[in-house]
C-alpha cells in the first residue's frame, strides 16, 4: 500500500522530483551591468537556477562547499542579492533546516568599491528575532547606522567596510544589536536556569532509583539468608 501511494504521488506531483543542479566555481562572476557591480563566490557550489531579475540575482537551492575539505553548508531555497558600485565576493551563505536553530540564516562577504550598496533577501520566513551585523569583524553597528532592514526581510548595507557578516537570530539571545542586555537577569539566563533545573531533577531521580534498587537488593539478601 505504501509503495502504491508513493508511486501515485510521484505521478501526480512530478515537480517534487530532484531538480538538476548547476555547478559554479570562484572563477564564475555574476554581473549587474546597470548597477556597476558584480557578485562572485569564494568557494565552489551549486544552484538550481540563477536569474538576473530587476538588477538583482535570484538563486534557488544555493549551496556552497566551503573550507579545505569542501564541507557543504545548508541549502538556501531562495537567495536574492543586488549590489551597486562594488564587487562582492560571498564567503558564506547558508540556511539552517532546523526549526530550532538560533541562527536560521547567515551571510558573509568581502566588498570593494566606493559609495557601495548591497541589498539581499533570504526566501525564508524570519520572525521573533533580529539581525546581527558586523563590519570588518570588530564593529557591530546598530540598525540605521550603515545598514537597515525592512518588514519583508530585505536588508540593505551602505556602511563602508571591507568585510560584512550578517546573521539572523531567531531570538534576542546573544544578539549584540538587540536590547537583550536590558532584560531582567532571570530572562537573560533563562536557558542556563532551565538547564540547571533539568540537571537537578535528573540527579534527584537517579538518586531515588538508586535508593530503591538498594532497598530491593537488601530485601533479597534478607530473604535468601532466611
Amino acid at each position: 500500500m505504501v509503495l502504491l501511494i508513493a508511486t501515485a504521488f510521484a505521478l501526480v506531483c512530478p515537480s517534487a522530483q530532484a531538480q538538476p543542479l548547476t555547478k559554479f566555481t570562484p572563477a564564475d562572476v555574476f554581473p549587474i551591468p546597470n548597477n556597476n557591480g558584480t557578485i562572485s563566490f569564494a568557494f565552489n557550489g551549486t544552484y538550481g537556477k540563477a536569474n538576473l531579475e530587476n538588477d538583482a540575482w535570484v538563486f534557488t537551492n544555493l549551496r556552497l562547499y566551503a573550507g579545505i575539505n569542501g564541507t557543504a553548508t545548508g541549502t538556501v531555497p531562495t537567495f536574492t542579492m543586488s549590489v551597486q558600485n562594488c564587487d562582492v565576493n560571498i564567503t558564506s551563505c547558508s540556511s539552517s533546516n532546523s526549526n530550532t536553530s538560533q541562527t536560521p540564516v547567515r551571510l558573509a562577504y568581502r566588498v570593494s568599491g566606493q559609495d557601495a550598496m548591497q541589498t539581499f533577501k533570504f526566501g525564508v520566513t524570519l520572525s521573533g528575532g533580529g539581525w546581527f551585523v558586523a563590519f570588518n569583524r570588530n564593529t557591530y553597528p546598530e540598525e540605521n547606522h550603515g545598514w537597515a532592514s525592512s518588514d519583508d526581510g530585505t536588508v540593505t548595507v551602505t556602511g563602508p567596510a571591507a568585510t560584512v557578516s550578517i546573521s539572523y537570530f531567531s531570538s534576542d539571545f546573544g544578539n549584540p544589536n538587540s536590547n537583550f542586555k536590558n532584560l531582567p537577569w532571570y530572562e537573560q539566563h533563562s536557558v542556563a536556569i532551565a538547564t540547571g533545573i533539568a540537571v537537578a531533577v535528573a540527579v534527584v531521580l537517579a538518586a531515588v532509583f538508586a535508593l530503591r534498587n538498594r532497598g530491593k537488593d537488601s530485601d533479597s539478601s534478607t530473604l535468601n539468608g532466611n
